[in-house]
């Protein structure tokens, strides 16, 4: 029996609610391993608490799920990145959790990067909003900056762009083709120059010189994040399904990613804010502990 105890305080959800909630979460939690039904209504609540509305916090647990399953990442951290991708860009739940799988697959990113993505996409996604930015373009920006600076690269891409948009106005840049048109802008007035001259010509656009090199490190790689943009936007959802479904590959690998997935989340969530999550995580642990045992016992 599925436990629900606690969800009515907090969502304010009338019976007859909490049971299509239910019905959906044991349905739902079937086909996909990375949350089991009580772990599906953990989160159903905390997005409801948000958008208040039954059906679009289902769009979004199944979503958060999903994507939870595909790339292991906390589903927390995904939770955090869909609110502040909708706040920008308007980007969809289901746009965030396909853009997220895809950039994963893209730049071969382990779940240890969601956190530091998560971080930057709230400083990055208002600066790239001023520039015509979308989900997309963060997502191959912030991936291309994971990839070479793994756990960091993220966070002192975002703390870079967070100045870009005072400093295209002052440049008289056009921001109407987006953000990788104003990229391509600034390329355009650097191209040839030697490097102390472009540095040069950066500050003159009233760059702090300390960030002109590793800007310069962005331009260098934007013909990448063209094609990593260009190859996320393409994915849609067929790199979430083939990610999930790979993931789902194994009875270990199942256990494994289902622990990783829902790691701290109670500590994330706030205590008591969901009564018998404690309950659920620690099932969940002894089942792990319990797989990797008999797998070890009884090797295939």
């Amino acid at each position: 029996e599925t436990t629900m105890a606690g969800v009515p305080a907090t969502t304010g959800l009338a019976s007859s609610q909490l049971a299509q909630v239910k019905e959906h979460a044991e349905a739902f939690s079937e086909g996909h391993f990375a949350a089991s039904t009580e772990n599906y209504v953990q989160v159903f609540g905390r997005l409801y608490q948000n958008l208040h509305n039954v059906a679009a916090a289902q769009r979004a647990a199944d979503d958060a799920v999903k994507a939870a399953g595909a790339t292991g990442a906390n589903v927390t951290d995904i939770m955090v990145m869909m609110n502040a991708a909708h706040e920008n860009f308007g980007a969809t739940s289901t746009a965030v959790a396909n853009s997220y799988a895809a950039a994963m697959r893209q730049y071969s990113l382990g779940p240890e990067s969601m956190q530091a993505m998560t971080m930057g996409m709230a400083k990055l996604a208002p600066s790239m909003k001023m520039m015509g930015g979308n989900i997309n373009d963060a997502m191959a920006i912030m991936g291309q900056a994971e990839q070479s600076m793994p756990g960091r690269g993220a966070q002192m891409i975002a703390r870079l762009y967070e100045g870009l948009p005072e400093i295209a106005n002052k440049a008289h840049l056009n921001l109407s083709h987006g953000m990788f048109g104003v990229l391509d802008q600034v390329q355009a007035r650097i191209r040839g120059l030697a490097p102390a001259q472009q540095i040069n010509v950066l500050a003159g656009m009233k760059m702090d010189r300390t960030m002109a090199p590793e800007f310069l490190r962005q331009l260098a790689v934007l013909d990448k994040m063209k094609a990593a943009r260009d190859a996320i936007k393409g994915a849609g959802g067929t790199a979430l399904a083939a990610e999930e479904a790979s993931k789902a590959g194994t009875l270990a690998n199942q256990t494994e990613r289902l622990s990783n997935a829902w790691k701290n989340l109670k500590e994330t969530l706030g205590k008591g804010l969901l009564p018998g999550l404690t309950k659920c995580v620690t099932a969940i642990t002894e089942l792990t502990i319990h797989m990797r045992m008999f797998a070890g016992n009884h090797p295939v």
